[in-house]
């Protein structure tokens, strides 16, 4: 188990899915084992780290939501792996943690962006992917909110696209 006070706000949780339909889809369309990523907002009040994530999966309905992080790799035993990706200190350094908490406050609530899964599994086919990897910031799929929140802390430049982003693509970075 992670310790709270080693994971800090900004700190990348990836996961490798092995049930689902949508976990599927991204494993054979990356041909890589990391089918989701979540980013930690901050610690409860009892110093539990919290992560916003767009997902299909957990308890409750899909789309960006708060999750206690220990809950979710509670509920993720047997369904995959997870992998914590900490920011480097140069990172952690640069990073705006209240710009990138606005902006992930913003988008709790905002639906799953379901096309942006089928645009990465059509990544091959470039008039597909044109047509599905537009950005749609109503919606979000979990690189692209996580992308989305790293840029508004300013430590991602603001060209980089986010809706071409893979789980796998946001964390090679």
């Amino acid at each position: 188990m992670v310790k709270p006070l080693d994971v800090k706000p900004g700190d990348v949780f990836a996961f490798g899915g092995t049930k689902g339909f949508f976990s599927w889809l991204i494993r054979i369309a990356t041909w890589n084992p990391v089918t989701h990523v979540a980013i930690v907002s901050h610690m409860d009040k009892d110093g539990v780290p919290v992560l916003i994530e767009s997902t299909t999966l957990y308890d409750k309905k899909s789309g960006v939501q708060e999750n206690s992080l220990y809950a979710r790799l509670d509920a993720y035993k047997g369904l995959g792996r997870a992998w914590w990706c900490p920011l480097t200190t140069q990172t952690r350094t640069a990073l705006s943690v209240p710009d990138m908490q606005a902006f992930l406050r913003e988008q709790v609530g905002k639906q799953y962006d379901y096309r942006q899964v089928v645009g990465v599994a059509l990544n091959s086919v470039p008039l597909l992917q044109r047509c599905l990897n537009q950005a749609d910031y109503n919606r979000m799929f979990c690189p692209e909110l996580v992308s989305s929140a790293l840029k508004a802390g300013g430590v991602i430049p603001k060209e980089w696209g986010d809706s071409h982003l893979t789980p796998e693509g946001l964390i090679s970075y």
